[in-house]
């Protein structure tokens, strides 16, 4: 069971999960990030704000996702992969030296797996526990990666005191935060009146104002701004 405890950053309730993410990766030595960089920053790219992207199964206003299986005969040296499950389904939050880095370097560009992508299946299984499980001990393994599209939303706060009205939960190896509950305050009012992308429950910000990977980086972002951009990517809905 994830223990957790609850502290407060200048009037946004932020819950920190004291568990750390789930390492499927190689040794430590053996560590080489999927690209390089900056302190705070990622390679992501913010796209542009409220856009109505669709696919045949996306409504209208919503993100284009999809579903695809990658496969694979596990070798020495492990998945390379770091997973989180703070906001429901596992989240790639990490990707390192192994064999999911060896995959994607001969994948299609669709097909590889990314940063923010999620694993709902593996070997058939939904489980988190049993997706842990078949990782761990079977040699061969499908997976099934869900990809939600980045979307971006735009808002402003009257002034700096007043509370975001949005409670977040992350861990110390997260690389974004994840909504938890929406109370009174600008991101309310920005659901309220938009008619493009509204933020919900168990989204993950992943990006603010361009700060991306480490989430009290982001937070302080968020105190310090009255203008925010959040992008954001959505879990599969079960």
């Amino acid at each position: 069971m994830f223990a957790a405890c609850c502290c407060q950053e200048e009037g946004e309730p932020v819950e920190v999960l004291t568990h750390d993410a789930l390492n499927l990766e190689s040794p430590p030595s053996a560590f080489k990030p999927q690209s390089p960089a900056s302190p705070g920053k990622s390679p992501l790219k913010a796209p542009a704000p409220a856009t109505s992207a669709t696919s045949p199964n996306s409504s209208a206003g919503q993100p284009a996702n999809r579903t695809f299986e990658v496969s694979f005969q596990k070798e020495e040296g492990g998945l390379g992969l770091v997973l989180d499950a703070k906001s429901g389904p596992l989240a790639i939050t990490g990707i390192h030296q192994g064999q999911v880095l060896a995959y994607n370097s001969s994948a299609p560009a669709d097909k590889e797996v990314k940063l923010h992508d999620f694993l709902i299946e593996c070997n058939g299984k939904t489980d988190i526990q049993d997706m842990l499980s078949e990782m761990k001990n079977e040699k061969t393994l499908t997976l099934k990666i869900y990809r939600s599209e980045p979307f971006a939303v735009r808002f402003r706060k009257a002034d700096l005191a007043r509370p975001l009205g949005c409670h977040f939960v992350y861990t110390d190896d997260s690389t974004s935060l994840a909504v938890k509950g929406i109370a009174a305050g600008p991101v309310l009012d920005y659901n309220n009146t938009t008619k493009s992308h509204k933020i919900e429950l168990q989204d993950s910000v992943i990006a603010i104002n361009g700060v991306e990977g480490k989430p009290k980086d982001m937070i302080e972002v968020i105190k310090s701004n009255l203008e925010l951009e959040f992008v954001l990517v959505r879990p599969p809905r079960v």
